[in-house]
């Protein structure tokens, strides 16, 4: 006995029948305008893309020194603690070294042994 097989379920979405305007018909889409706003001149948009441009490139600056100094202020901070621990995980380990040594330096030098001035 074959089982019936079921058609597939519906697709949840359907694909457009319309394709994307092409690059030429929005453009002439564009330069037409809407109903409600009219177009704009083609050196007033210009012009006004060229303003906008400019002031975003000034506010990208102004954060980007703004971030530096911020940094350069976190920089020397980690630095003068790293400095700090360095220097004292110094003193910590020589200390001990240090001691022993000029112990040594200033110790009376040992008196020769019967046995070795006898030899001579």
């Amino acid at each position: 006995q074959a089982a019936a097989s079921a058609p597939p379920p519906p697709l949840a979405f359907a694909p457009s029948s319309s394709s994307p305007p092409s690059p030429a018909a929005a453009a002439a889409a564009a330069a037409s305008g809407s109903a409600d706003q009219p177009p704009l001149p083609q050196s007033r948009s210009r012009e006004a893309a060229a303003a906008a441009a400019a002031v975003v490139a000034e506010e990208v600056e102004e954060a980007a020194q703004e971030e530096e100094a911020a940094t350069a202020t976190a920089t020397a901070l980690q630095d003068l603690i790293a400095g700090g621990v360095a220097g004292s995980a110094s003193v910590i380990v020589g200390h001990p070294f240090d001691t022993y040594k000029v112990r040594l330096q200033t110790s009376a030098p040992p008196a020769p042994s019967p046995a070795a001035s006898s030899s001579k």
